[in-house]
């Protein structure tokens, strides 16, 4: 259970800090691109040089989920993976 929640909370942390969703600024193309620098920003203009993963011409597919997660859920990831952790080393000393 603890590994598979490493590699959620992992998996999480790389999709924040290592993509980007781009926009171009006179194109409805959108998508996901990778970037080599981490970076907390989670939508911007496509940059030159970063690699582009999903592209569509309005909305990618999974764009609501990939906006969840980079927003909000990798915080709930780590929120509830810590106090998980922290109920169970309480719920072990009362014994």
């Amino acid at each position: 259970m603890r590994a598979a929640w490493a590699v959620l909370a992992a998996g999480l942390l790389v999709l924040k800090l290592f993509t980007y969703e781009y926009y171009l600024p006179d194109d409805p193309t959108g998508g996901v691109a990778l970037r080599a620098m981490p970076g907390m920003v989670s939508r911007q203009h496509l940059q030159a040089g970063d690699r582009l993963v999903l592209s569509d011409e309005n909305e990618f597919v999974g764009a609501g989920v990939y906006r969840a997660a980079v927003g909000w859920g990798y915080l709930a990831v780590l929120g509830a993976g810590v106090v998980v952790f922290g109920w169970r080393r309480l719920r072990v000393r009362r014994r």
